[in-house]
């Protein structure tokens, strides 16, 4: 969206050199308007510019979304979930993420629980945790990995 980098130093560099050498290429001001997919699969983006309206389109295998920094409820403030001093989510870390709203889970940088690690890797596993209490809310209770193999391909 804009040409200012906010990543380490060191990793802007890196993604500089790579554009210098056409092993990527740098689209500052470009913006995801819409992705395209088949079967549950991402198969292409459109972009635009959001300088000057130009679009394109590629097809991709996968896209990563950075959602920002900054710790934001928007909405979600209004859903009477409870929410500490710190404009975070509380939650129950011990049964999945869960809110105080039924079938209702946060993880990540928004929900807050006592002993939690703020760091994005603990992120994932709370993810994997909350996707298995999430599908064990909707579904019913399951056993182990079982899980999986109930989730849509």
């Amino acid at each position: 969206r804009t040409d200012r980098y906010r990543a380490h130093e060191s990793s802007v560099n890196q993604l500089k050199e790579a554009s210098k050498t056409g092993q990527v290429e740098m689209l500052p001001f470009y913006e995801v308007q819409e992705i395209f997919g088949e079967k549950g699969k991402v198969k292409k983006v459109k972009i635009f510019n959001n300088k000057n309206q130009d679009q394109r389109e590629f097809e991709i295998d996968s896209l990563v979304i950075s959602t920002g920094f900054l710790t934001n409820l928007g909405n979600l403030s209004d859903w009477g979930l409870k929410i500490d001093s710190s404009n975070k989510i509380l939650v129950n870390s011990e049964a999945g993420f869960s809110t105080n709203l039924a079938g209702v889970f946060a993880i990540g940088d928004i929900a807050h629980f006592p002993g939690k690690v703020e760091l994005i890797i603990t992120g994932f596993g709370e993810a994997a945790t909350a996707a298995y209490y999430a599908y064990k809310h909707i579904r019913g209770n399951v056993r182990g990995a079982a899980w999986c193999a109930g989730l849509p391909r």
